[in-house]
């Protein structure tokens, strides 16, 4: 999927996927990701979520990573705070206390960008990509941050013929694509049939949300 779907979603507020609340399950799962006050943690696809002003006042470093410059001034000036923004490698760079934004393309990050990373929230970036690149997403995640993290994964899947993104990834793909790498725990398997509009205007009736915990393979 090209750069310019979401570059275009923004630029005409086409944002219905954006959650105006801090999501349920960052809230209830946290805790299995076992960070510190101080640790970093890592948001792709980060738009302009709420969930990182609530994991920064939970006393951790936030590290976001955006595409759109659109949304990364709309999570600030609708903060009603001014970021100090560079530029840094090919990025634009949003620095406010313990938040960091990098606008740009998450394929050109690399590891020299970053500090230590000990956990990345996922947040339905992996299904936002086709499966062309996300075999590609997470081999780079390992390539910049290594395999000694956890990963607090949200997904979702659905048996029926939709028009995606978001694209619907079961739990053997996530088994294929994280494996070789990490170790798959199954937090949460729940039928939605409250269906959101967007949602079912996509062609979903029936929707199973995954929460999963990726962590380093027991030797």
């Amino acid at each position: 999927m090209e750069n310019n779907y979401w570059l275009n979603k923004w630029q005409t507020n086409d944002i219905a996927f954006h959650e105006e609340n801090v999501n349920a399950d960052l809230i209830a799962y946290i805790h299995k990701l076992n960070l510190k006050p101080g640790d970093y943690i890592f948001v792709p696809l980060c738009g302009k979520t709420k969930d990182m002003l609530w994991l920064a006042e939970k006393g951790f470093h936030v590290i976001g990573i955006e595409l759109s410059s659109i949304a990364c001034d709309d999570f600030f000036d609708e903060l009603n705070i001014k970021p100090h923004v560079t530029k840094q490698s090919k990025f634009k760079k949003y620095t406010y206390n313990n938040i960091i934004l990098f606008c740009g393309d998450l394929f050109n990050l690399t590891s020299s960008d970053l500090p230590i990373i000990h956990a990345v929230y996922d947040c339905k970036a992996l299904i936002a990509l086709p499966s062309d690149l996300r075999k590609k997403y997470i081999d780079h995640i390992v390539k910049c941050f290594g395999t000694n993290i956890k990963i607090l994964l949200l997904t979702r899947e659905t048996s029926c013929p939709v028009k995606p993104p978001p694209f619907p990834v079961n739990k053997a793909e996530i088994d294929l694509l994280y494996g070789s790498y990490f170790d798959v725990q199954l937090l949460k398997n729940l039928s939605i049939t409250d269906i959101p509009e967007r949602l079912a205007k996509k062609g979903y009736t029936e929707i199973i949300e995954n929460v999963y915990l990726i962590s380093e393979k027991n030797m």
